[in-house]
């Protein structure tokens, strides 16, 4: 009888702890499983532990660290809030939010506080501290929709090619306008207008075997971003135009990594080798590339060209005088037509010529999903909506505009897996039916019992609502989704080109 006693008092302890640290395990079974698993690891977090640990919170305090993050995702949610420094959400705002979740939800443990209080504590860094931890410790956690897939591409790489192909990054920077009193911290590569007199960067990199991020640095708008791309042994790196450094190919090859860069249409180089429709073609040798621009657009070049860097070499000539010489570059380049631009580009690489073009074609065509990444980032959670002369609260929304589109992001994809289609955010975010879940599921994400089961049932009762979510056949036929996209990779290596590999070339010097 004592022991039952003692039980029951012990359960009543643990369930009050659970109850005051705000994350309290609430079962919700008509949830995907992917999301119930991501949401059980968010409320494992003890935020205010966090808090204690990061600096934010040195001493009790009245303040509740879960309403205030909660506030944040939530304010990152809204939809159409204008750019920069005149518009966008504030304090009031974020005041608002809190004490609407401290009135509502009392298992929270906190009181509420003034706009004047919020204003006090939100400028701390510890808070940005703290809401980048939040958000790294999503991310050891990845949602892998595309696993099989993924998988299936790097196996059949590796086959092709002879070595292991780890994993596919892609590398881009995104760029948000932050207040103009924050030029010295963060100076913008465009002074026209004080409107743009200063500019943040998100330097990132994301993974496609994991399908989330894997570095993200915040920098300023003049950052070089070809300092943050990082090879990695047996990882191909998919790179847009601003990366294009050639000295970048003999740096990746000595990496064992393999890159591939999206060419300028006005690249400039002498032809050593060329294969045209799969034919090696002697007639193109020791020309230059802008011979060929003009060609049909029908025809397809594969070739080796040698490429002027930016290094020079010293050398002794015949009279003893020492000279300097430009160094020279092989770099593989695929000419290929772009139907949006109407004119012909190339993409220039460091694969072996085993893997066919249109199969480079295509894996340059992945790169869209980092395009998605910022676009979701920018227009439905609000990365560029804070009016502030603090660089700590800056930097606070942004990490609250990544959280939330992670959070997002994930709930997509686990509904894509559920309805078995491709899910568009841009389309998903038109629902008003979603903006009300993912307001649930912030809630229930840090402990709060909402009526997430109730919301989720109506927009899964509503397949015409999903059917109006998924992705475009005009999207699908222009390989913009990722399943498009390795769907068309599979059929390349099952129906492969005739190909006549072209030698390994030593480095050559330019023609004068």
């Amino acid at each position: 009888m004592r022991r039952e006693k003692f039980l029951c008092i012990i359960e009543g302890i643990t369930k009050h702890t659970q109850k005051k640290r705000g994350y309290a395990m609430f079962n919700c079974q008509l949830l995907p499983a992917k999301t119930q698993e991501l949401f059980n690891i968010i409320k494992s977090f003890d935020i205010r532990q966090l808090s204690k640990e990061v600096g934010f919170i040195e001493r009790v305090r009245k303040l509740c660290p879960e309403a205030l993050i909660m506030a944040l995702l939530t304010l990152c949610s809204i939809r159409n809030v204008s750019d920069g420094q005149d518009n966008g959400f504030d304090i009031c705002e974020i005041a608002s939010y809190y004490n609407l979740y401290i009135e509502k939800y009392p298992e929270l443990g906190g009181v509420k506080v003034s706009a004047k209080d919020i204003d006090f504590q939100i400028y701390k860094p510890g808070l940005t501290v703290l809401m980048r931890t939040v958000f790294e410790k999503l991310l050891k956690h990845p949602f892998d929709s595309n696993r099989e897939k993924i998988c299936e591409l790097k196996s059949e790489l590796s086959n092709c090619l002879g070595f292991e192909i780890s994993d596919i990054v892609l590398h881009d920077g995104c760029y948000k306008i932050v207040h103009s009193s924050l030029c010295n911290d963060f100076p913008a590569t465009r002074k026209s207008s004080s409107k743009q007199s200063a500019q943040m960067g998100l330097q990132t990199a994301l993974s496609l075997t994991a399908e989330t991020i894997t570095s993200l640095t915040i920098t300023s708008a003049t950052a070089n971003e070809r300092n943050y791309l990082c090879f990695q042994k047996g990882c191909i790196h998919i790179c847009d135009a601003g990366y294009i450094k050639y000295e970048l190919f003999d740096e990746a090859t000595k990496a064992g990594a393999l890159l591939i860069i999206k060419g300028y249409s006005n690249t400039s180089g002498t032809i050593l080798e060329a294969k045209v429709n799969g034919i090696i073609d002697k007639s193109l040798a020791g020309k230059s590339l802008k011979s060929i621009k003009n060609l049909p657009e029908t025809i397809n070049i594969d070739m080796k060209v040698a490429l002027k860097g930016k290094d020079k070499t010293a050398f002794v000539d015949s009279n003893g005088n020492t000279k300097m010489m430009q160094n020279n570059i092989i770099v593989r380049i695929i000419r290929f037509f772009d139907p949006h631009k109407g004119k012909c580009g190339f993409i220039l690489t460091n694969i072996p010529s085993c893997v066919t073009g249109n199969i480079i074609k295509a894996l340059l065509k992945l790169r869209w999903q980092i395009e998605l990444f910022f676009r979701d980032l920018k227009g439905y959670n609000n990365l560029r909506a804070a009016k502030t002369t603090s660089k700590s609260l800056s930097l606070t929304f942004v990490w609250a505009s990544l959280t939330s589109q992670l959070l997002k992001s994930i709930f997509r994809r686990s509904l894509s897996l559920s309805f078995n289609m491709e899910i568009s955010t841009r389309r998903l975010e038109k629902f008003s039916c979603f903006s009300q879940l993912y307001k649930d599921l912030v809630l229930f994400a840090f402990g709060v019992e909402s009526k997430i089961n109730d919301s989720y049932k109506l927009l899964s009762n509503n397949p015409d609502l999903i059917k109006k979510a998924k992705n475009t056949t005009k999207q699908i036929q222009e390989l913009r989704s990722m399943n498009a996209v390795l769907d068309e990779i599979k059929r390349l290596f099952n129906c492969p080109e005739i190909c006549f590999p072209l030698p390994e070339l030593p480095l050559l010097p330019l023609k004068k």
